[in-house]
């Protein structure tokens, strides 16, 4: 039986969970990158005068994740353009994006000695 993969769910955008993305990104799957919403607004937030419900507020950590991944070097990404097959999120607003998802869970996987 072959499957083939078009579309993967990450959870978890931290250092690996972006790098992940982005290998898949890498090899022409869309990606569903998803993370928490934050608890507290940052300062920047709170001098736009922002609340906690905002789209913006609510994604930062998973967009703040990505965009250090995409200045990272070596780069993640084959080619720049690649990132416009990652979309970011976070687990309480954007769940429904990874039905039909084949899935990485980035933060919860453990290595056991």
């Amino acid at each position: 039986m072959n499957r083939h993969i078009n579309k993967v769910a990450v959870l978890g955008s931290g250092v690996m969970g972006s790098r992940i993305a982005c290998h898949f990104a890498n090899i022409g799957l869309e990606v569903i990158l998803l993370d928490i919403p934050p608890r507290e607004l940052n300062d920047k937030e709170k001098a736009k005068g922002a609340d906690l419900n905002h789209p913006a507020v609510r994604n930062r950590i998973a967009n703040e994740n990505f965009a250090f991944t995409l200045k990272s070097n070596p780069a993640p990404l084959y080619s720049k353009s690649f990132a416009s097959r990652i979309t970011t999120g976070n687990f309480e607003d954007h769940m429904n994006l990874i039905s039909g998802c084949a899935g990485d869970r980035s933060s919860s996987r453990k290595t056991r000695y």
